[in-house]
């Protein structure tokens, strides 16, 4: 099995084992569930995918809003805007499914590193080895990134509406992802269970926004979408 941050070296043995006999479907092909961080309705955790063999992330409703309606609508729709918006400052979405047990869910790649906030928190606090490693111009460049994302889901209509440092992920190899597609708008969508047509140039209105609590160590742990 590989490392828990999914960042090891590979081996044969993660690469060369059998598939499943039979081969498991929905999830079923997952194991060793960890908790990350838990919003006001999902909980996010990582899991082992037993046929690809690798450490992924995973999406969730919690217990009493896995048969609420419009926490299902906007948990789909988060995991579609989050597949559509296929880009290199976008995180990568492998499945969308419902089981049984868990209702719906989906799972996207686990971005391994920190956000922008920690980085510039230890900035602030003089941290002489952030400095070094994050000076201005490499700043600048992560600010770019996201801003790269940006126009690409302007492009296809998508207003993200909680761009913040803290939804702005550094990996631990340069990757740059704007992450937290939960309240995002896409054009001409519903905010009720009736469709309602808005003119082109009026923004849909501001939905409340959940927080998550991270359950993991602050510093340098995986990434956090928020819900």
């Amino acid at each position: 099995m590989p490392p828990a941050d999914g960042q090891g070296p590979i081996f044969l043995s993660a690469t060369d084992y059998d598939l499943p006999e039979p081969l498991p479907q929905g999830l079923a092909k997952y194991s060793n569930f960890r908790d990350m961080a838990r919003g006001g309705s999902a909980v996010l955790r990582t899991c082992f995918d037993r046929i690809t063999g690798r450490t992924i992330a995973i999406k969730t409703l919690l217990p009493e809003f896995r048969q609420d309606e419009k926490e299902n609508r906007r948990l789909l729709r988060e995991a579609r805007v989050t597949a559509q918006l296929q880009h290199p400052n976008t995180v990568p979405v492998y499945e969308i499914g419902r089981d049984t047990a868990e209702g719906l869910y989906f799972t996207m790649k686990r971005v391994s590193g920190e956000n922008l906030f920690e980085i510039l928190k230890r900035i602030a606090r003089g941290d002489a080895a952030t400095i070094a490693a994050f000076p201005l111009r490499r700043r600048l460049e992560i600010v770019a990134g996201a801003a790269q994302a940006l126009m690409y889901a302007h492009a296809r209509g998508v207003i993200h509406r909680d761009v913040k440092p803290e939804n702005i992920w550094v990996g631990n190899f340069g990757e740059v992802i704007l992450l937290d597609w939960g309240v995002a708008k896409v054009w001409g969508s519903p905010t009720t269970r009736r469709s309602t047509r808005r003119s082109p140039g009026r923004l849909p209105s501001r939905s409340r926004h959940s927080r998550w609590r991270a359950t993991g160590p602050a510093r340098r742990s995986t990434c956090r979408p928020s819900r």
